[in-house]
């Protein structure tokens, strides 16, 4: 019912696509804290935790997200696992920065259209090298605050 329910609406676009699929796997939820459980309310983004059909929902959400990176700079690349990203580019120059600072910018921004807020305290750069790394300093932007992120260099 599922795959012929999104046949059938081939022509829409992605996201009401989804919210068609989440409609038929969940779209109440409540929240449950020491045993206390708040009422139902509606669920209006996002997908399930804890469903079967809510790793497949994931993957369905965030396919153009490499196909976006890569349009932004050949150099990159972007591994997804679940909702775990990983962005990686070599650095041998300034140019290079700029390019993983651009692609940083793009996957921001299109977390914010896609309702998807990024944890920042999860956000990290890693730098593996032979040399001595050049001087960077990669940020997020969120709302009107832009972090930092915490350079971790391994030999």
């Amino acid at each position: 019912m599922l795959v012929r329910e999104t046949q059938t609406h081939r022509d829409t676009d992605r996201q009401t696509r989804l919210n068609i699929m989440a409609l038929q796997v969940c779209n109440r939820a409540n929240i449950g804290v020491n045993g206390e459980f708040s009422s139902w309310f509606e669920v209006l983004s996002g997908i399930p935790q804890g469903s079967i059909l809510g790793p497949l929902l994931c993957l369905i959400y965030i396919n153009d997200l490499p196909e976006l990176c890569a349009s932004q700079d050949v150099g990159s690349k972007i591994y997804l696992y679940a909702d775990d990203t990983k962005i990686y580019k070599v650095i041998n120059q300034i140019t290079d920065q700029l390019d993983l600072q651009t692609i940083m910018n793009t996957v921001n921004t299109w977390s914010d259209e896609w309702l998807l807020q990024l944890n920042i305290d999860k956000c990290k750069v890693v730098s593996y090298c032979v040399k001595t790394p050049l001087d960077a300093e990669y940020h997020i932007v969120d709302g009107n605050m832009s972090y930092n992120l915490e350079l971790h260099t391994e030999p």
